[in-house]
């Protein structure tokens, strides 16, 4: 019979949109079961990857009434299905099925920390989300962090004495080499695109894929793409993912250059009619979008934080200070003038060779397999 192995996050695209192949390849060694809040994205998961899935409700931010009820109904799952690995990542859900498995007595329960939310966080709030990191470390009793930049963070801030791991180079599920593969990408589809964004032969474009809020840099984005226009009349900028801010303020910056596309579920010919992906984030944990545009051949912008800093270097991109449009203005500027010198190929190939799923699928089963020796 095959162990049973529970994986948890606190709502489905995380598990849908993140872990998208992961189970399909390990339904074959485990019993799988994802369990997150209810949504349309865990019935997807469940179809395209093969796996039972639970639906269970949990709210990100702080809520102690419901965050007791979520606590309550993951304890009766576990007592109900009996694990033998309780596997969790994001705060909340981590928080929750951490406690509660402790509490159950599940044999290995592990947390992956994929980023850390206090980053950019100030006074209080600060000192809260850090208690809640130590709680969820305390109760877990295998702790992953998604790259080194992470781990490091987490020793500087001393949230745990255990054994911090990282699974191969880091990252959480590695890049589809096929599927993020520009060479498999339809040119008649790419075509369309561009004549639906009556994007010219001469025209250079700027992608900037994530959620739409402050701590992503997307203000500095819009400010800086502004000014980039004012040295060159042919750039574009495509803003692509789910508007967070509490207005439709984010409409407004749709002008003949800048093009806000909302969420896709699939950006790869986005990312082939583009020249450069932008992520001026405040904070990362390990950025997948930059796995993939990297896998895509294009090079990227990104700030000196977290993850990016790990996969982007002289070869593939820029790295600059966060918070800066004087420097994000500059990358833009310098990238456009000097795009001769990045190699779509070499770019691929490098990226491919540390963080394809060939690689890192078997690595995490190893890893899943030396638990269940112990």
């Amino acid at each position: 019979m095959k162990k049973k192995i529970l994986r948890i996050t606190t709502v489905p695209s995380s598990l849908n949109t993140l872990l998208f192949g992961q189970f399909l390849f390990l339904r074959k060694f485990f019993d799988i079961i994802a369990v997150s809040s209810p949504g349309i994205e865990l019935i997807e998961l469940s179809k395209r990857e093969q796996i039972r899935t639970i639906e269970l409700s949990m709210r990100r931010e702080v809520s102690i009434f419901y965050d007791i009820i979520s606590l309550y109904k993951m304890m009766r799952i576990i007592l109900i299905e009996k694990p033998f690995i309780i596997h969790a990542n994001t705060p909340k859900a981590s928080l929750i099925s951490m406690t509660a498995s402790y509490l159950c007595r599940v044999p290995h329960r592990v947390y992956t920390i994929t980023g850390l939310r206090f980053e950019t966080e100030r006074g209080f709030k600060k000192k809260l989300l850090i208690f809640f990191e130590k709680v969820t470390c305390f109760f877990a009793n295998q702790i992953i962090a998604e790259g080194i930049d992470v781990k490091n963070l987490m020793l500087k801030y001393r949230l745990t004495s255990k054994k911090i791991q990282i699974i191969g180079y880091g990252n959480i599920n590695g890049v589809d080499e096929k599927y993020w593969n520009p060479i498999l990408i339809n040119p008649f589809t790419i075509d369309e695109y561009k004549n639906k964004f009556n994007i010219n032969i001469n025209d250079f474009i700027f992608i900037y894929i994530g959620r739409i809020n402050k701590d992503k840099g997307i203000l500095e984005l819009y400010n800086s793409f502004n000014k980039v226009k004012v040295y060159s009349s042919n750039v574009k900028l495509f803003i692509v993912g789910e508007n967070e801010f509490n207005n439709n303020s984010i409409n407004c910056y749709n002008t003949e250059n800048i093009i806000y596309l909302g969420f896709r579920n699939d950006i790869r010919e986005l990312l082939s009619i583009s020249n450069v992906l932008i992520l001026p984030s405040y904070r990362e944990g390990f950025p997948n979008v930059i796995l993939q545009a990297l896998s895509m051949g294009l090079p990227c912008i990104s700030t000196n934080v977290n993850g990016s800093r790990q996969v982007i270097n002289d070869s593939n991109g820029l790295l600059i200070p966060t918070h800066s449009e004087e420097a994000l203005t500059k990358a833009m500027i310098e990238i456009q003038k000097n795009y001769y010198k990045y190699n779509s190929a070499c770019i691929r190939k490098d990226i491919i060779s540390k963080f394809s799923q060939n690689y890192y699928y078997p690595q995490l089963l190893n890893y899943y397999n030396q638990l269940s020796l112990s």
